[in-house]
């Protein structure tokens, strides 16, 4: 999915688009984050997006780095298996050659279960 902002295109890709998220991630590294961004090694700008639809919402809390070259990536979703009421968390993970690193980490709850649930990413190319 695409949309436009005011001065450049951003695609978004949600976490279940195992393909996606590869073809975003692997080859390149994070070379920097700050509060919701992260910045990859080619200039590529990516935000996560915790859902927030109605009663069902998920919050990012944790951001990490990886200075290496990311060769796979890996999505851990509990929306409701291990926590009460609904509440899950969802962790993308990357992958270093054998090193598997939590870079970033959501939590929050999906209710019933009848509204959306985990995050997505917005992903604004190099300019």
């Amino acid at each position: 999915m695409r949309f436009r902002t005011r001065s450049q295109e951003v695609e978004a890709i949600n976490w279940d688009e195992t393909m996606e998220l590869n073809e975003l991630f692997v080859g390149k590294s994070v070379k920097k984050v700050d509060d919701e961004h992260l910045l990859l090694s080619d200039g590529t700008k990516v935000k996560l997006v915790g859902n927030a639809d109605c009663c069902a919402y998920y919050d990012l809390t944790k951001l990490g780095e990886c200075e290496n070259i990311i060769t796979n990536v890996d999505v851990f979703a509990s929306p409701r298996g291990d926590y009460e009421d609904g509440e899950g968390v969802y962790r993308l993970f990357v992958f270093t050659g054998e090193d598997r690193i939590n870079l970033a980490e959501l939590e929050g709850t999906d209710s019933n279960g009848y509204y959306g649930t985990g995050f997505w990413l917005e992903v604004v190319p190099n300019e």
